[in-house]
């Protein structure tokens, strides 16, 4: 299920002429230009698309748009909203159908496995908004790909990870009422090892 056009949201773009555009950056699937955003195949138009990250980190992408963008983490790390997304009083700070774009980048294996942040994904997402989620395979949450990532000892032991693989992550979305655009397993290096991820597009 790969797209077969590139889109602004909501409108159709006949052609896009990527030599005429400043290319910056990319990050975790995420490539950035002078005046769009590419997630996968789907294009934003930066200067009024308003994004949502979930587990943002210090979005260290942020200084290249000039988008709205709200981070939500558990830590005060950079102007973003404290709080945890698997609680309903955090998703109480936005309105709905308020986001174009909703993104995790390797985040939502975290969360844990109360899944109440995709419902409301799609609660806070305006009509053909979009969601692109980079989630840690469940072939990396175990004891040796802890060990891959990094993670701690003291949380090998761990039960509560969120588990997703290719057929349950279309479930998952799927269930919540997300139109799923792409799911596919991919790759990426870490401290030089394979860490394989899954990536899920959609739309409302």
């Amino acid at each position: 299920m790969v797209l077969e056009k590139l889109l602004y949201v909501g409108t159709v773009v006949p052609s896009l002429d990527k030599e005429a555009r400043v290319y910056k950056k990319t990050y975790t699937g995420i490539s950035i230009y002078n005046d769009i955003i590419q997630v996968d195949d789907i294009i934003f138009k930066i200067d009024d698309c308003k994004i949502l990250d979930l587990g943002c980190g210090d979005m260290n992408y942020a200084k290249e748009i000039k988008s709205n963008i709200v981070g939500v983490d558990i830590y005060d790390i950079k102007n973003n909203i404290v709080g945890d997304v698997c609680d309903l009083s955090t998703w109480n700070n936005f309105n709905d159908e308020q986001f174009d774009l909703i993104i995790s980048l390797s985040s939502a294996h975290w969360f844990g496995k109360n899944t109440i942040w995709v419902k409301e994904s799609f609660k806070k997402l305006k009509n053909n908004g979009k969601i692109f989620y980079y989630i840690l395979h469940e072939d990396m949450i175990n004891k040796r790909g802890f060990r891959i990532i990094g993670m701690p000892e003291h949380i090998l032991s761990s039960n509560s990870w969120l588990l997703l693989n290719q057929n349950s992550a279309y479930k998952l979305f799927n269930e919540a009422g997300f139109n799923i655009l792409n799911v596919k397993e991919t790759e990426s290096l870490v401290n030089q090892k394979i860490v394989k991820y899954i990536v899920i597009i959609g739309e409302k």
